[in-house]
């Protein structure tokens, strides 16, 4: 296998673990939902995701916790959550031990695919306005680094087959471009 075949089977495995994720969440969380979590997962650095926007002709950024969160008494196992660092205090003070355990109301916003197979939640000031995509995208970014690492660490190739920042950051964009099309663009109130 050539240099251009590695990047691109790498590329499309890192595509299909995010895809097959999305997918194991099909069912929508919808308000009035049940989710717990782990304290742990709230406070780990390597959960933190930086996300950028455009508002009122102005950059703003914010980090967020994106973390999974278990959802009681459904079908549904697991929901990925994003959580403003600004918040991160406040829902502290709904865990018990080691669970935090937060009721789905109109405090959150959610972004879904058009065919409104999947949804994600989102915790933060609702004056902020960034598109779903942004955290689609940050999320995806964040989770194609470590993929890549994975995979060059278990190949114990680190350095060997993981593309050249140029040709990882291009195949990034060409995967983000395709993302936008699935994933519409407000959050939405529940």
């Amino acid at each position: 296998m050539n240099h251009k075949s590695k990047i691109l089977f790498t590329a499309t495995v890192i595509c299909c673990l995010f895809f097959g994720a999305l997918q194991a969440s099909a069912k929508l969380i919808d308000q009035g939902d049940q989710i717990n979590f782990k304290l742990a997962e709230l406070t780990n650095v390597n959960n933190i995701r930086k996300v950028k926007w455009s508002q009122f002709m102005r950059t703003k950024t914010q980090n967020y916790i994106e973390l999974t969160a278990n959802i009681e008494g459904k079908d549904i196992a697991v929901a990925t959550l994003f959580i403003s660092s600004k918040f991160v205090d406040q829902v502290k003070k709904k865990c018990a031990g080691d669970t935090c355990k937060l009721k789905v109301d109109s405090t959150f916003q959610y972004g879904q695919n058009k065919e409104k197979t999947v949804r994600f939640l989102v915790l933060h000031d609702k004056s902020n306005k960034p598109y779903q995509h942004r955290f689609v995208e940050t999320s995806m970014l964040s989770m194609a680094a470590t993929s890549a690492e994975t995979v060059a660490k278990g190949a114990g190739l680190i350095g060997a087959f993981v593309p050249p920042a140029a040709i990882a950051g291009k195949t990034g964009e060409i995967a983000i471009e395709k993302l936008k099309a699935i994933v519409g663009d407000p959050l939405r109130d529940f």
